[in-house]
């Protein structure tokens, strides 16, 4: 009898001590699968961070793009508007200038002639206040900025045939129209350059002429 107690006895504490292993082992599996766990949450969470670090430097560098592009949006619409307005300036001083040319070659044409006629009324009225006709002496005296005085005489158009002008600019800065023209004599059947003269006209209560001097 006391033999089949220690027996029964003995059986029990195997069994518990088995029971006390297997508990062991599933608390020593919890805590690994906890680890396993928290170590994948970390990592997770460091590639959330990662990614949205990333996805406000993307956000930073598109804001960055559309601001430079509104700039330069901006600076293009500026630079057509300049553009436009240059254009209009451009075309009303060719305009002004067309319309000037017309109107001081008809002023260049009496001028050559009232000097052929030793007209010296009508060249003081087209002369500006710098050039002095000289009736006595038939001359033109040119007086200019550096108060130099040159002279220039009467011209003779009596064996002119033609009269051509070559060239004129407007200076709208300086308020000066310069004219070229040309002359020509006629013989055998052609016609021959005989010489050039320039022309300055200076806005003087009215277009004026203030310069005048053989060139080539």
């Amino acid at each position: 009898m006391k033999s089949k107690v220690l027996l029964i006895i003995s059986f029990l504490l195997i069994i518990s001590a088995c029971t006390n292993n297997d508990n062991e082992s599933s608390n020593d599996q919890g805590g690994f699968q906890e680890t396993e766990d928290m170590e994948t949450l970390i990592a997770t969470n460091k590639k959330l961070v990662e990614q949205l670090e990333k996805e406000l430097d993307e956000k930073d560098q598109y804001n960055k793009r559309i601001k430079d592009l509104e700039e330069e949006n901006k600076q293009l619409k500026d630079d057509v508007l300049t553009y436009k307005q240059q254009t209009i300036e451009s075309d009303e001083e060719h305009q002004q200038e067309l319309e000037l040319r017309n109107e001081l070659d008809q002023s260049a044409r009496e001028l050559f002639q009232y000097m052929h006629e030793r007209n010296h009324t009508e060249l003081e009225r087209l002369t500006a206040s710098n050039i002095t006709v000289q009736e006595e002496n038939e001359v033109l005296e040119v007086t200019d900025e550096e108060d130099n005085i040159r002279t220039f005489h009467y011209m003779q158009l009596n064996n002119m045939a033609y009269i051509r002008q070559r060239s004129f600019s407007l200076d709208m800065s300086q308020e000066t129209f310069v004219s070229e023209y040309e002359f020509y004599t006629h013989a055998d059947d052609s016609f021959l350059f005989e010489g050039a003269i320039e022309l300055v006209y200076t806005d003087e209560d009215g277009w004026k002429l203030s310069s005048i001097r053989y060139i080539q």
